[in-house]
């Protein structure tokens, strides 16, 4: 898998519109007409697409349904997915969501303006519809005019790729989405324990996080294996040792940030920062491949492993807790003097009886 091609491909942008938020001012200011992407440089509509790619690969993305089927944000997108054709429909759908939003942030103590940016698009990976809510603040950036031998600033220009997003919302546009076990992807990374922007999630959004924190745990784990085995992380990696690493690094009860924890993990056997987040960022993409509810931050939920020694044939096999290899186990694979294979196993420290079924 090309992390490349997933950003050049798996987003196709549909439908945009953006309104603006001054908080200095009485109201918003709401827009009448949709953008023509047609028109659009397709340099944007590529900047739109990857700002989308990695937002949802970014480790404090949430998992979330709606707190109730009246939730207002919930209703406006049934509106929308009923004809996604209906340009007045999605106008007014947005200005609504905008102006609700302003009220939210008015009454609060933000002082975060910035431009609200809608957009209808389809995942290709999945086949699925959504509608991306992004609030973008503005930046201030100068750029060299050769022609003029000065510079110029540029007022609210939308962040780069690599900056932060701090409020953002993917819903899934599917009338029937209320009866499905996740609704909506959330990513608000001003929130705090204070609670100050608490009021994106509960109140704007009115959506919770939902959790399932050991499908996460095995699904990482199952992950890290592939790599391993399909030399995507390094060459003739051992499959046992390796998942023995990937034991320790998935303790249960631990706290784990994928981007930071793997990133450590990693080091030994892609020491490249680049290489390394590149392969981060592709393992993410993979993950959210395979379950599209997938969250990088969690507690871990895991069993131990059970290790297995044995023949082609599985006739003969011992079976023991991958915990104890190199400490009570200890496994020797050579060749002896007459050219055949030989694995030697020995136990420490157990007193072992035999038996038979």
């Amino acid at each position: 898998m090309n992390k490349g091609d997933i950003n050049l491909t798996s987003i196709k942008i549909k439908k945009m519109i953006a309104h603006y938020i001054d908080l200095d001012q009485s109201k918003p200011t709401l827009v009448d007409r949709i953008i023509d992407i047609d028109k659009e440089d397709s340099t944007v509509i590529d900047f739109f697409s990857k700002h989308i790619e990695k937002a949802l690969t970014t480790k404090q993305i949430k998992t979330c349904i709606f707190q109730t089927e009246k939730a207002t944000v919930l209703t406006d997108c049934l509106d929308i997915c009923k004809d996604l054709e209906d340009n007045d429909c999605f106008i007014g759908a947005t200005g609504d969501m905008t102006a609700r939003l302003f009220n939210f942030m008015k009454s609060s103590t933000s002082k975060s303006s910035g431009t609200m940016i809608y957009m209808i698009y389809l995942n290709e990976n999945n086949g699925r519809n959504y509608l991306g809510i992004l609030k973008m603040d503005p930046n201030k950036g100068i750029e060299f005019d050769p022609s003029k031998y000065s510079f110029k600033v540029r007022e609210n220009m939308l962040p780069t790729v690599k900056e932060k997003l701090h409020k953002t919302a993917f819903v899934k546009l599917d009338e029937n989405v209320f009866s499905e076990e996740s609704h909506l992807f959330v990513l608000d990374k001003q929130q705090g324990g204070d609670g100050v922007s608490k009021f994106f999630m509960s109140n704007f959004l009115e959506a919770e996080e939902v959790l399932n924190h050991k499908k996460m745990t095995k699904l990482i784990d199952e992950t890290l294996m592939d790599y391993a085995v399909e030399n995507k992380i390094a060459e003739n990696i051992n499959p046992l040792d390796f998942k023995q690493q990937v034991d320790k690094l998935l303790s249960s009860g631990k706290s784990f940030d994928f981007d930071n924890d793997v990133d450590s993990f990693l080091k030994s056997y892609v020491p490249g920062d680049g290489d390394r987040e590149n392969l981060i960022e592709e393992m993410k993409q993979s993950i959210r491949g395979k379950n599209e509810d997938s969250y990088f931050q969690f507690t871990v939920v895991k069993p131990s492993t059970i290790a297995y020694v044995s023949n082609v044939e599985k006739s003969i096999r011992i079976q023991f807790p991958l915990s104890l290899k190199d400490k009570n186990v200890f496994i020797e694979t050579f060749i002896d003097d007459d050219g055949k294979k030989v694995t030697k196993i020995l136990i420490k420290g157990e007193e072992m009886h035999e038996s038979f079924k």
